[in-house]
């Protein structure tokens, strides 16, 4: 009974991708989409509408994240934005900008501006991975998705290489993988394999 239902949720098992943005790389984007479909991963794509998300760091206060972030929106990614609206992904909201804690108000204008570029959010995602107390387990009918299993940590030669994820979602960056970042595509390939086959 225990394998039925770890092969269960493994195979159910979703990948957030966090951080998708105005700095967001189409061919990236594709990339990652490509392996997680050969895989059959169903992806949430955790969205920032609003400036940068690859080089914010944690430990800056949210009008310095806002000043660095740019006004440019994900609808000035008009290649990105059309590659996403031909997915049949899950879509989630990631702040307005990569912030702390965002507001109600600041989730109310990610949600309108998601659904203005024909997204349904289903998800609210906060950067950063904290947590607030105006988001519990929803929050305007959104799933709010606190911090889980980092997918990262599942790659050959990381901390938990031999074992498997037992979260429903998992999460990671996507811009992170790819020639001269911080992981390679190859090794996330070979573990979506693994984590598919039930392998330790």
């Amino acid at each position: 009974m225990g394998i039925i239902k770890l092969c269960f949720l493994l195979s159910d098992m979703k990948i957030r991708n966090d951080d998708i943005s105005f700095d967001s790389e189409l061919e990236h984007v594709k990339t990652f989409c490509e392996i997680c479909d050969k895989h059959g991963f169903e992806i949430i794509h955790a969205v920032t509408p609003i400036g940068i998300t690859h080089h914010i760091d944690s430990s800056w206060n949210n009008d310095y994240i806002v000043a660095q972030g740019g006004k440019h929106t994900l609808g000035d990614n008009r290649q990105l934005l059309d590659y996403l609206q031909t997915r049949k992904d899950k879509f989630g909201t990631h702040g307005l900008f990569h912030s702390h804690k965002p507001s109600l108000m600041d989730q109310r204008l990610s949600v309108a501006m998601l659904k203005e570029w024909g997204f349904t959010p289903e998800y609210a995602v906060l950067p950063f991975n904290e947590e607030s107390p105006e988001y519990t387990d929803t929050v305007l009918g959104l799933k709010v998705l606190g911090k889980s299993q980092r997918l990262e940590d599942y790659l050959e030669k990381m901390p938990k290489a031999n074992e498997l994820p037992t979260d429903d979602i998992v999460y990671l960056h996507e811009w992170r993988f790819g020639p001269g970042r911080w992981y390679h595509w190859d090794n996330l390939d070979r573990t979506l394999e693994r984590i598919k086959n039930g392998l330790v």
